[in-house]
């Protein structure tokens, strides 16, 4: 699954998830209690029983539309779950809201029309649930893009890897003579040319020194250029293991004995 909720939660939401919060407490009472008086002339709904009311209906609202939202998002499983149940879910916490609101609301007030009570609390719920619409997206928004660049990012990678790995098949068939270039296992018609590059979008070819499959699992028959994947370089070794390695990790491999030549290789052909 390449999408889960917690792919989209980050410590920086923290702030605007208050700010949604007190707003949605605070102002949502305020707005109660203004409503009631707008409408009745009169009002059984002080800030602090408006505090309760916005409290008490919303955690509900949106205690029934995580629910739901949790449920489409496991349904669904895949990267476009998460905007689905984002707007089954808020769909139905409004719902869930305004009925709980109305139905408070229409307690402390029996002597109002369903109507009156229906106008009284439509415009406190859509003032907060617009408020939380707004803090909504700015939390999910950047973190759903964040989320696609780091989707597509393990998408290369394993293209890469897997290239890399088809790559490993050819040089161990021909160790004997291993080739000079990748090109010349292409023009030989041993590999395609997509399979000694990057990705469809990227034609810059891996980098090869030219070495026989070495007894020692260390030797670096591949690699990636520097900045061609975050977070490291795809290696392939002459074990057949091929991975992503971080800076550091690939700094120390270059240092073995066994790829002393690959490394001073790669410095020249990287312009170091």
């Amino acid at each position: 699954m390449l999408a889960a909720i917690n792919d989209y939660t980050h410590i920086w939401q923290l702030p605007l998830l208050l700010i949604g919060v007190v707003g949605w407490l605070v102002w949502g009472g305020m707005l109660f209690r203004n409503s009631a008086r707008r409408v009745t002339g009169q009002s059984r709904i002080g800030l602090g029983r408006g505090v309760g009311i916005a409290g008490a209906s919303g955690f509900c609202g949106s205690l029934g539309g995580a629910i739901v939202a949790y449920i489409v998002v496991n349904a669904l499983k895949n990267s476009a779950g998460i905007m689905v149940s984002a707007l089954m879910g808020g769909a139905a916490g409004l719902a869930m809201y305004l009925l709980l609101t109305y139905l408070v609301v229409y307690t402390m007030h029996g002597t109002l029309h369903a109507k009156e009570v229906l106008t009284l609390c439509i415009k406190p719920v859509a003032i907060i649930v617009s408020l939380n619409i707004v803090v909504g997206l700015l939390c999910i928004v950047p973190a759903y893009i964040q989320r696609q660049g780091e989707i597509e990012q393990l998408q290369l990678q394993r293209e890469v890897q897997q290239r890399m790995c088809d790559v490993y098949d050819v040089l161990k068939r021909n160790a004997i003579n291993p080739p000079e270039t990748l090109q010349e296992l292409v023009d030989a018609k041993k590999i395609e040319q997509k399979m000694i590059q990057m990705s469809g979008d990227n034609p810059k070819t891996f980098f090869y020194n030219s070495l026989r499959i070495s007894s020692s699992p260390n030797v670096i028959l591949l690699c990636t250029y520097k900045d061609d994947i975050e977070g490291g370089r795809m290696v392939l070794l002459s074990s057949g293991k091929c991975s992503l390695i971080q800076k550091n990790g690939f700094s120390e491999l270059l240092k073995r004995e066994e790829n002393k030549e690959f490394a001073e290789a790669l410095k020249k052909a990287e312009g170091k």
